[in-house]
């Protein structure tokens, strides 16, 4: 099976698509892809099988599904007495900025977007989850009608979406630190954050990285795990794996050339650190096995 980052077409004045999917390809409702910009789905009837990344949530009727920039994801049929339905609302991550009109508020989106720690599925048993699910029959309902103005409800319901997962997502990794002074860390962090994703594919160690932020390694070392939940060298493999699983889906590359590309110079220890991290080989990967 071959897996490949999607293009999504839609009017670009408004960065939106409404998707409902019950056609099955070889069991999958969704093949397995990734985008650039954030969807959400919820699944009408049936039950289905979820991956995203390494993960895998069985999702039933009325879970919803966030699924944020660049995360490969797919969705299979589970049950085989019920034909099941998904519905989803896909949005570009300009429509986030749009609005924005203060430092602070852009932090926060910056955080959100990409980050691999904010929580994929929601249940019916979920805080959040009646929210979620009536901004789901507002946005569907607005689309559909195309009344004066549904633009902007859609964008509202958007911005209600994000501001809950960010709450949430603060609250739960964050629960000793304000937020006033959470962002403060973030900005102090974030040139540090913004080298790994430009030099993952380098030979980088720890005393350049905290250097990006004007910190002693020591302390720079602490305030990064107390913030992020990891190391500065554990983000760097995390993003050189997160990028090995975009070439190994859309290119027809070697698993070899795969590795140097990304900053592993030894194919078999990118392979034994690949299975650690994902429970599955590079080739196993690529074939959809």
């Amino acid at each position: 099976m071959e897996t490949q980052q999607q293009t999504i077409d839609y009017n670009q004045r408004f960065p939106f698509k409404i998707t409902r999917v019950k056609q099955m390809n070889n069991n999958y409702l969704v093949l397995p892809h990734w985008h650039e910009q954030l969807e959400i789905i919820q699944v009408v009837s049936g039950s289905v099988q979820v991956k995203v990344d390494e993960l895998t949530y069985i999702g039933e009727e009325g879970d919803i599904f966030f699924f944020n920039s660049r995360q490969v994801h797919s969705v299979m049929n589970k049950d085989e007495e019920v034909d099941p339905m998904i519905q989803g609302m896909l949005f570009d991550r300009v429509l986030l900025y749009r609005a924005i009109a203060n430092q602070e508020t852009e932090l926060w989106i910056s955080l959100l977007l990409g980050h691999r720690k904010i929580r994929n599925q929601y249940k019916p048993t979920h805080k959040l989850w009646p929210k979620l699910n009536e901004g789901f029959k507002t946005v569907n309902e607005e689309h559909t009608s195309k009344l004066i103005g549904y633009e902007l409800l859609i964008i509202s319901e958007i911005y209600s979406f994000i501001v809950s997962i960010l709450r949430m997502y603060a609250i739960e990794i964050s629960l000793d630190v304000s937020p006033v002074r959470y962002i403060e860390q973030y900005a102090k962090l974030k040139p540090a954050v913004d080298y790994i994703e430009k030099q993952y594919a380098n030979k980088i160690n720890l005393e350049e990285i905290s250097s990006q932020s004007n910190m002693s390694s020591f302390h720079f070392l602490r305030e990064f795990k107390k913030l992020f939940g990891m190391t500065p060298m554990q983000m760097v493999t995390d993003v050189r794996l997160h990028r090995a699983k975009q070439l190994l889906l859309d290119s027809n590359i070697s698993i070899t050339e795969v590795a140097g590309l990304i900053g592993f110079y030894d194919v078999g220890h990118f392979s034994k650190v690949f299975k650690q991290k994902n429970g599955y080989t590079p080739l196993q990967f690529r074939k959809g096995i």
